[in-house]
This record gives C-alpha cells, sequence and structure tokens, in this order.
C-alpha cells in the first residue's frame, strides 16, 4: 500500500516520516513549506506542500533512489510505463503530461529527480523551486 504523498495532505508526510525512518525539518514561506527527510542511507527528499497543506511536489537526490511507490502514490503507474518505454531501469524517465510532470536520472551512488502537479503549484511558484 502507498502511504505517500503527491497530490495528498500533510498527513502522509507524518507517515512517510516513519516508514522511510527519516529525520525531518521543514522550511516554511508565504507560499508553501518545503519538508526535508534526510534518509538513513544519505537519500534526502523535498515534499512541498501548498498553505493548504496539500503536497504538490516532491523532490530526491542521494546515493540510492527512494521508495518511489511510496511517494508518488497514486500517479505510481504513470511513472512505472514511462520507465518501461525506456528499456532498462535506471534510465532516465521524463512523463510530460498538463497534470503531471517527472523527471529522474543520475547514476550509481548519484540519483536525482522531480514530481510535482502543475495544476496544484501555489500561485508564482515556479518549477525551477522545485528542487
Amino acid at each position: 500500500m502507498a502511504l505517500a504523498a503527491l497530490g495528498e495532505d500533510s498527513s502522509t508526510v507524518e507517515r512517510d516520516v516513519m516508514q522511510l525512518r527519516a529525520q525531518r525539518s521543514v522550511t516554511p514561506s508565504s507560499a508553501y513549506s518545503v519538508h526535508e527527510l534526510q534518509l538513513p542511507g544519505g537519500t534526502q527528499v523535498r515534499e512541498y506542500l501548498t498553505a493548504s497543506n496539500r503536497v504538490f511536489a516532491i523532490a530526491w537526490t542521494g546515493p540510492s533512489i527512494p521508495d518511489l511507490q511510496q511517494l508518488l502514490a497514486s500517479y505510481f503507474p504513470r511513472y512505472r510505463a514511462a520507465a518501461e518505454a525506456t528499456g532498462r531501469s535506471r534510465r532516465p524517465v521524463a512523463v510530460d503530461a498538463s497534470d503531471l510532470v517527472i523527471r529522474t536520472g543520475g547514476h550509481a551512488r548519484a540519483f536525482f529527480g522531480v514530481a510535482y502537479l502543475p495544476g496544484q503549484m501555489p500561485s508564482g511558484v515556479r518549477a525551477e523551486q522545485i528542487r
């Protein structure tokens, strides 16, 4: 069962902290807040929440890929389909749709990615700010 996050409310961040055994720090701003999760293996996951506590974006970087099924939740099947279309695991994946953008990349011990919901981003927030 997916416990997280993209498109869901802030309670999923709490579950991510517990499920991923992460340490969390929060950086608030007027338009959104960023919950940064430090995973035990060194990977960082940042979950971006609107002022109404909905997760509109997720970004990750580190030596391993986090549990994307958990983090992408109901959007994971679309990621998996795009990943399967590349023909090999661990290749960069791109999903460009009006309601969902996912970009992944990297190589052994240096992976990164972002996923966001363009229609749920707070006013004035640009995609380049999600990292």
